[in-house]
């Protein structure tokens, strides 16, 4: 990305740029101070407009926070009901279909939408995403970034069985509801504050053929203050930069779960609110599949969402003996372990792996063996 090495080197001589005019202005304006004093007093001046917007944006954001959660609280909303039948839904980005695809593997809805441009022919064209059932639909959702915990716990519902297929029309979008993320939602935050972390704000509305009207808004809850000392990054919202949060860890930095806002919409909020396979044969079936797989972290990680998400029965305790007698099995194992004690003091995590602990004992037995 050759343009974001620019505007990195664009920004960083913008600021050296300004703050060396300001140390000038102020050295001109001492120097002129006993011979031309108005003069003097113009050169300090100008420094000093600068430093007083930024002083105006920095204590407007005090108390900014509760301001827009008023404003957000405010706004009508037009939710989903239980008795509502929703089929379709439309996307702005190929990987929020990605990220949405269980709820087309499950059967929560018929299909995912997403409009783009070729840019070869300048066309529009319309990209669907309906269910597929296969064998390599083990790999569902591995092209952009692994599934949250949650999504696979629904995926395991199926034993990993159920993916996406692709088709193209040149038909526009005809949907149910849609998906407006970043600077495509109509109720943007303009104020003077920064938004924290990933600041990408998600919102979910019926189509036009629906009324258009809000079902749910998400953006990062924290408002922070501009950063200091000040810097010219002449974003979106202003001239000042907001403070950088790297960290993942760091708990005021909070990136969007677009699968977890979209079912919490759609009134799904745990597995169990999500169908299930009636064939008992998947969890065998899936555990054969996913055998290869256990040299990833997400090939473990969905064994365990499977196990969690199905009763033990005999035939699953010799596929996973089988599979744990290999030398990838003792991470597997590992993880096992971890997660069951995480389920014993966390909630949501009993509530994603209500069955794991019911294999604990096959588990102990390889993390004690040699």
């Amino acid at each position: 990305m050759e343009w974001l090495g620019y505007a990195i080197i664009f920004q960083f001589v913008i600021n050296v740029l300004f703050y060396v005019s300001m140390g000038l202005c102020f050295y001109l304006g001492f120097l002129f101070w006993s011979v031309r004093q108005r003069l003097a007093i113009l050169f300090l001046t100008i420094p000093m407009l600068p430093l007083l917007h930024y002083s105006v944006i920095l204590t407007s954001a005090w108390g900014a926070q509760e301001r827009r959660a008023a404003e957000i609280a405010s706004w009508p909303r037009t939710p989903i009901w239980a008795d509502q039948q929703i089929t379709s839904i439309e996307v702005p980005l190929e990987a929020d279909a990605e990220t949405l695809g269980p709820l087309v593997a499950s059967g929560i809805i018929k299909e995912i939408q997403r409009e783009f441009r070729l840019y070869s022919s300048g066309t529009t064209i319309t990209r669907t995403y309906s269910v597929s059932e296969r064998e390599e639909c083990i790999d569902f959702l591995s092209i952009h970034w692994p599934p949250t915990e949650f999504a696979r716990a629904v995926l395991a519902r199926f034993g990993f069985l159920r993916c996406l297929k692709e088709n193209e029309s040149p038909t526009p979008p005809s949907t149910d509801i849609e998906i407006a993320r970043g600077k495509q939602i109509q109720h943007a935050y303009q104020g003077a504050a920064c938004l924290s972390g990933h600041g990408y704000p998600l919102e979910l509305y019926w189509s036009d053929k629906r009324g258009s009207n809000l079902i749910d808004f998400w953006e990062p809850p924290d408002l922070l203050p501009v950063s200091f000392p000040p810097v010219l990054a002449f974003r979106s919202g202003g001239i000042w930069s907001c403070p950088r949060l790297h960290s993942h860890n760091n708990k005021r930095y909070h990136f969007p779960d677009l699968f977890e806002f979209v079912t919490g919409a759609m009134g799904y909020i745990s597995p169990d609110d999500f169908p299930k396979s009636p064939d008992a044969t998947i969890p065998v079936r899936a555990l054969k599949l996913l055998r290869s797989k256990l040299k990833s972290q997400e090939g473990n990680l969905r064994v365990l969402a499977l196990l969690g998400q199905w009763r033990i029965t005999p035939e699953i305790s010799v596929e996973l003996k089988s599979i744990l007698s290999e030398k990838a099995g003792s991470r597997l194992a590992e993880l096992a372990l971890l997660t069951i004690s995480r389920a014993a003091e966390d909630e949501r995590t009993k509530e994603l792996y209500p069955y794991l602990p019911a294999y604990r004992s096959i588990f102990e037995t390889k993390a004690m063996g040699p």
